[in-house]
């Protein structure tokens, strides 16, 4: 099928309706949502100033509450005990942040990473990929590592990891590097694969974009896949279902252009961390729209 198709005949087939925009945030580089709340994490700037943890409440976007964090935060999941997991920048390591208290404490030594960009907690397993390692790496909900799958020759840059209608899968960063944190830079196309036991397996979509794909998750048994300029929908039968561009439905610029890096859904919306023109979080109404 092709998803080649003019923007309008999108928008009146979709009913694509974007709802609001909040922000400016100042170095934006993830967010997650859960028990009815936003966290946001700030970068801070690379060797000059550490980032922080911003709370927001998800039905108003009143800000909750602001943490400062040590170094540069990545990644932020929900754990258990009222306590969060943070993924630092580089080998800067996994923390346990307590959202009693407000501190945070070392979980997994920095040592054990050269590049970790993405968490997954499964049951009693703790899933973090490393872009550096070209591996993926997993854990006990203790902190001890017990598998390490070698990605080397097979997908080179593990970037995001899912739990997607019971198989683990992960999107790839292609051939060369790219820094999510930073919004310059072209890379090969990326592609998504998936755990099949000890077998690491393509999920072969067609999809060739000089852009990196930046997020996926999965959406009434199809997947939706983020790259910086567009949002695609596909079928597991890896048919394309269709394609469309952020950038005519949120913004309308003719040379600059804005660049999306993270998608969550949570009840009938989808939110998306864009990166560049506002560094603001899309909100978008996705009920009987995909």
């Amino acid at each position: 099928m092709s998803f080649i198709k003019n923007i309008k005949e999108l928008k009146e087939k979709y009913a694509f309706k974007y709802l609001e925009a909040f922000g400016s945030f100042s170095t934006p580089i993830s967010f997650n949502i859960f028990d009815e709340k936003l966290f946001l994490l700030n970068f801070g700037y690379r060797n000059k100033f550490s980032g922080n943890l911003k709370i927001y409440n998800l039905k108003n976007n009143e800000l909750l509450d602001t943490y400062k964090l040590n170094e540069n935060p990545i990644v932020v999941e929900k754990f258990e005990n009222r306590k969060l997991i943070i993924v630092k920048h580089l080998k800067q390591g996994i923390f346990l942040f307590d959202l009693k208290t407000g501190k945070e404490e070392l979980f997994i030594k920095g040592e054990k990473f050269l590049k970790p960009t993405s968490i997954l907690i499964d049951n009693e397993k703790i899933y973090i990929t490393d872009v550096f390692q070209h591996r993926i790496k997993i854990f006990t909900k203790q902190g001890i590592l017990i598998k390490e799958i070698d990605l080397r020759g097979k997908a080179e840059f593990p970037n995001v990891i899912r739990k997607i209608k019971d198989k683990f899968m992960f999107l790839t960063l292609g051939k060369r590097i790219f820094y999510p944190e930073y919004s310059s830079g072209f890379i090969n196309p990326s592609v998504i694969y998936y755990l099949d036991g000890e077998g690491i397996i393509p999920f072969d979509n067609g999809l060739q974009n000089i852009f990196p794909f930046t997020d996926f998750i999965d959406i009434e048994n199809n997947i939706l896949l983020l790259t910086r300029h567009y949002l695609y929908k596909i079928s597991f039968d890896k048919e394309i279902i269709f394609r469309i561009d952020l950038n005519k439905i949120i913004f309308d610029y003719k040379y600059a252009k804005p660049f999306f890096y993270k998608l969550l859904i949570n009840k009938e919306n989808a939110y998306l961390l864009e990166r560049r023109i506002s560094n603001k979080i899309h909100k978008i109404l996705i009920k009987n729209t995909f």
